[in-house]
């Protein structure tokens, strides 16, 4: 799946951290407040992802 199918799944409010292959975050934030800086990242492959949408937020790995 690529991020840009991931991202329809989320609520605005959902507090994402993405991270890179090296384990370095390259985006952290709500949905709502970063769209614009996510786009960057549409058609990269989600790899991993870890946590919750309702509480913890959700941390995600790229193929990037």
């Amino acid at each position: 799946m690529n991020f840009h199918e991931c991202m329809k799944l989320f609520y605005p409010e959902t507090k994402i951290i993405l991270y890179n292959q090296k384990n370095e975050v390259i985006l952290e934030g709500l949905v709502k407040d970063i769209r614009k800086e996510c786009e960057q990242y549409h058609n990269v492959e989600v790899t991993f992802v870890s946590g919750r949408a309702d509480t913890t937020g959700l941390k995600i790995w790229l193929d990037v």
